[in-house]
């Protein structure tokens, strides 16, 4: 299903997302680049959204790790710390 969502995202089309969505507060900041959208992947709980790290090999168990995605809409360079942001729970 993500990656349905991420094509059509990338066709300009507004997915229907089937996980819920809830609003939280970022604990850093998420940087990006402008032209490309990013799904990052995070951990949320009470309300804050902490983004988990990816490099290297470990870029596997961060699925693991995370229980929902921010989606980085690709005219934005990311988002700041502390900022709201929309959130997708995973189940």
């Amino acid at each position: 299903a993500l990656i349905y969502q991420t094509i059509q995202l990338m066709q300009n089309v507004n997915p229907s997302f089937p996980y819920p969505k809830t609003r939280g507060e970022l604990s850093r900041k998420i940087t990006s680049q402008i032209g490309r959208i990013d799904f990052v992947r995070v951990m949320f709980k009470n309300g804050l959204v902490n983004p988990i790290r990816v490099s290297g090999s470990g870029i596997l168990s961060t699925l693991v790790k995370a229980n929902g995605y921010v989606i980085v809409d690709k005219n934005h360079e990311g988002y700041e710390k502390e900022e709201k942001v929309d959130v997708y729970l995973f189940g």
